[in-house]
């Protein structure tokens, strides 16, 4: 799945879509805007859940999260840094924050958000001075 602003267009996100489609879709949407904005785009692709993380495994190389509406997602290990310079056993000790919006690694003082695993969006290591 990937999310376009229809105006100006603009990748907003993408979600595991090939590149070949990524690159089809502006010229798509070009030729389409006049339509798409006068009646509207389908919702059709658009979650009809609101997902939570109901329990997380942690390999030498990934985080899954098990979600709540059926759904398992991994993101590399190396995109949240401090669980992957931890232990095996800091890693496997977790807790799923509030109603299941993140990860919370309290050994190692980590969070993620269930967002940016869905988006995307891997921890940035800080640098160094």
């Amino acid at each position: 799945m990937c999310k376009f602003w229809i105006d100006p267009i603009d990748l907003s996100g993408n979600w595991g879509f090939p590149p070949r489609g990524r690159t089809r879709i502006p010229h798509i949407i070009f030729q389409e805007r006049r339509r798409i904005l006068e009646h509207g785009v389908s919702t059709a692709a658009r979650p009809s859940s609101d997902p939570r993380v109901r329990a997380v495994e942690v390999t030498d190389d990934l985080i899954t999260a098990h979600l709540t509406d059926g759904r398992s997602i991994s993101v590399p290990l190396a995109w949240s840094w401090r669980p992957s310079d931890a232990t095996r056993e800091q890693r496997r000790h977790y807790e799923i924050l509030g109603d299941g919006r993140g990860i919370h690694w309290p050994d190692v003082d980590e969070d993620i958000s269930l967002r940016g695993m869905l988006e995307g969006v891997p921890a940035q290591r800080p640098a160094k001075r």
